[in-house]
């Protein structure tokens, strides 16, 4: 008599009024039990309801039609498809297993049964199971695309064995946050000596069981695709694919099987370096032939880097929005130099317009006055958006700005970075976002600065035309939103034009009259104040995201103000910008860790993190990191003097 098994039937019926033994004795007799690997479908969408499932262990997702946009997921210990199944009817979703699980399942003669057999258990079921179910299925809104996962399968990626230093570190980190397992082939036979394979149910079960205790489990795979590799994966929410920079990036055997059982979104490269080097190059390569969510680097001689990937798989790494906005785009600098002088570091930066510009800088390392000379240099100097030219493609020649990115970033490619960076752009043709997190940097600064009119659209090496991303979205927050889950900085700038304007709309001037003035600008009266061509331009494209949509808990928005005698072209007041921004964030940062915003609280404890790993660091610093943290002692300096 299989006695043994029933505790699980008491786990998933034990609040059934006056159930005895003998009737968890008549519901294991009437059970059946169904195990399904990774990637099998429970449930067909449109198939007759005949049936109702019962999670043993596992984790399932509900999908309505595409098979990458789950709706939900339904973890262990819960009732599946009971809706249907009451309702008579036909199923309205399909239900797919995440990983290996068992499933105990009641078709409707024996639930009938059963119902005689004990009066309390359908009335129970009715009432109760739908409850449970809204409690346990971990809805996945349309704001908030990516799953956390509770498991995650570590493996080796090209043609090197998986670094056990790595792994050491991962360890480190992971324990020291919260409760977490790391699982090889060898502990789960050690645990579990009697299992003839780990395909064996008994063996899903006990992996299973191992969340309950945990907050992450980690599955580290062995170097080959051997049983307990292809059963690490199976069980994987997210799998890490971990190469070593430098090395071949060949696809092997197993990241084969990952691509096989896991899409894109469930897969990360992980590219171990020994330190942490000024630039980094090669990654394109690793990329052109993997589908992953995102790319991490890691230095081994710390923990700084291992510590943000932690953030990124537990939801908690700190992203910085930068909003376009022309020349007030100089303002994100301000707020990016206080944010520093403050100990605060982004795990990740992106932006639209001018403002993806900057956050391409802040994402190289540069410190805030460096970046402000570069302005300096670009627009001042350079004059490379005041060279006009005959408007066929384009107002202003495109040439001496594009000159002047590609003399700054050089070669530099945005997957060559240590943190991750995106620029936000929109694609011409169809009127689609463009989400650039790959190619060379200055293309990406250079697209998504296209303004329509000003500069012609920037063409992709596929024949994209790319314009500024502003005029879909000038606050890129879902873009942000899609690659990862947590805190965000977001900036945004919401200071209107003038409401009324002391010249009329009859004071424009006419074709003479322009020309005269510009031909001869000091025979001539001053042109009426009102809004020019660029300010138009610009402004209508901020005017893109008047209110913020998609803002949650932990999203800290900022709004600095625009001064009015500035204008939206007027690159001249670069470090008078960056001055006021600098102001209006150290004002807000006090503002708000004084009344305990969660973000401040967030970014704080990352700055602790971050602080405590790289006192103990082994990594010689970077010249930004150095360039970094002399910006920061000057700032304590100036403020213990003050």
């Amino acid at each position: 008599m299989p006695w043994r098994r029933l505790p699980h039937l008491e786990d998933l019926f034990g609040s059934v009024p006056h159930l005895s033994r003998k009737d968890l004795m008549a519901l294991y007799r009437r059970v059946h039990k169904v195990h399904l690997r990774r990637g099998e479908v429970l449930i067909h969408r449109g198939d007759k309801a005949e049936a109702l499932f019962f999670a043993l262990s596992g984790r399932f997702s509900v999908h309505l039609g595409d098979p990458a946009q789950p709706i939900a997921e339904i973890e262990s210990g819960v009732p599946i498809g009971e809706i249907a199944f009451f309702a008579g009817g036909t199923r309205t979703a399909s239900v797919v297993a995440l990983r290996d699980a068992v499933v105990l399942k009641l078709r409707r003669p024996e639930f009938e049964e059963l119902s005689d057999l004990i009066p309390s258990l359908s009335d129970w079921v009715i009432q109760s199971l739908a409850q449970r179910l809204r409690r346990s299925i971990a809805r996945l809104p349309s704001t908030d695309p990516i799953v956390a996962p509770r498991t995650v399968a570590v493996v080796a990626a090209g043609d090197t064995p998986l670094c056990p230093r790595f792994v050491q570190i991962l360890q480190e980190v992971f324990r020291a946050d919260a409760p977490s397992q790391f699982l090889t082939g060898q502990s789960v036979r050690e645990a579990l000596p009697d299992r003839p394979s780990f395909d064996d149910p008994s063996v899903t079960a006990w992996l299973n069981a191992r969340e309950e205790k945990s907050a992450f489990v980690f599955y580290i795979g062995d170097s080959d695709l051997s049983d307990w590799t292809r059963k690490a994966i199976r069980q994987a929410d997210q799998v890490l694919l971990v190469g070593r920079a430098g090395s071949r990036p060949t696809v092997n055997a197993v990241e084969q099987f990952v691509q096989d059982h896991h899409g894109p979104q469930q897969q990360r490269l992980i590219l171990v370096h020994e330190d942490r080097q000024d630039e980094v190059t090669g990654t394109e390569h690793w990329l052109a032939s993997r589908s992953v969510h995102m790319h991490h680097h890691v230095a081994l001689c710390d923990a700084i880097d291992v510590d943000r990937l932690r953030r990124f798989i537990d939801g908690s790494a700190l992203g910085m929005v930068c909003c376009g906005g022309g020349s007030y785009s100089c303002l994100h600098v301000g707020l990016y130099k206080a944010f520093s002088e403050a100990g605060i570091t982004f795990d990740i930066f992106g932006g639209t317009s001018g403002g993806g510009a900057m956050a391409a800088a802040f994402a190289r390392g540069l410190v805030a006055e460096d970046i402000d000379r570069r302005i300096d240099e670009i627009f001042i100097q350079r004059r490379s958006l005041r060279r006009l030219t005959l408007p066929h493609y384009s107002i202003l020649d495109h040439t001496p700005f594009d000159a002047a990115l590609r003399d700054h970033y050089s070669t530099l490619r945005i997957e060559n970075l240590w943190r991750p960076f995106y620029a936000y752009a929109v694609n011409l043709s169809d009127a689609t976002p463009r989400i650039l997190r790959t190619g060379p940097l200055w293309e990406a600064v250079r697209a998504t600065g296209s303004i329509p009119g000003l500069l012609p659209p920037f063409i992709t090496d596929d024949g994209v035309p790319l314009v500024d991303g502003s005029i879909l979205d000038n606050v890129s927050l879902d873009a942000m939103k899609s690659l990862k889950r947590g805190p965000n900085i977001v900036v945004n700038f919401t200071t209107p034009l003038p409401a009324n304007f002391d010249d009329d709309y009859d004071d424009l001037p006419d074709r003479a009259e322009l020309l005269r003035h510009h031909l001869l600008p000091f025979t001539g009266s001053a042109l009426p104040d009102l809004p020019t061509l660029s300010t138009t331009i610009v402004r209508s494209m901020m005017a893109s995201q008047k209110k913020l949509a998609n803002v949650g808990e932990l999203d800290l928005v900022l709004e600095p103000p625009l001064p009015r005698d500035v204008s939206v072209m007027d690159w001249r007041q670069h470090t008078r910008l960056m001055t006021e921004g600098s102001a209006f964030a150290n004002t807000a940062l006090n503002r708000l860790s004084d009344a305990g915003h969660p973000v401040v609280a967030m970014a704080k404890r990352i700055a602790d993190s971050d602080a405590r790993f790289r006192a103990a660091a082994a990594c010689p610093q970077t010249a930004s990191e150095t360039a970094l943290q002399a910006a920061q002692d000057a700032a304590h300096e100036r403020a213990s003097q003050g």
